[in-house]
């Protein structure tokens, strides 16, 4: 009877520690914040000009690096007009700074009106594009 006791009292004691060790709750590693990635912005100002024929249209083109990026940006401009023509200054922008767009109008041949322009910033892989408005007037 005397084991049958001891025998008793060890086994509760050996289910203690089992349900205590059960009913502690998992402690997991936190996970590492992910990763920020490098990137950049870009912004006109202004975003519209109007200017006679013969003259020339500045945009200030702006770069704004995120989460410490430091790459190259170059640039390219689509849809201007016929017989206008567009380029760039200052280019290419490291990190942040500033680039210059210059839209000339070629004279009498340039059309009146207002032209969308598209503005593509790219570095590597990444690429932002903005819309800024040129218009030609009498």
């Amino acid at each position: 009877m005397f084991l049958t006791k001891i025998t008793r009292t060890l086994l509760l004691v050996a289910a203690l520690f089992v349900l205590v060790g059960a009913a502690q709750p998992a402690i997991a590693a936190p996970s590492p914040a992910p990763a920020a990635t490098a990137d950049f912005s870009i912004a006109a100002n202004p975003t519209s000009v109007t200017i006679k024929r013969g003259q020339t249209a500045l945009y200030n083109i702006h770069v704004q690096g995120v989460n410490g990026f430091n790459g190259s940006v170059n640039f390219t401009v689509k849809n201007v007009s016929n017989h206008d023509f567009g380029f760039f200054t200052n280019v290419p922008v490291v990190g942040t700074g500033d680039a210059t767009l210059h839209i000339h109008s070629a004279g009498h041949q340039s059309p009146i009106g207002t032209a969308h322009v598209i503005v593509t910033g790219t570095s590597g892989s990444l690429s932002h594009s903005i819309t800024v408005l040129y218009t030609v007037s009498f």
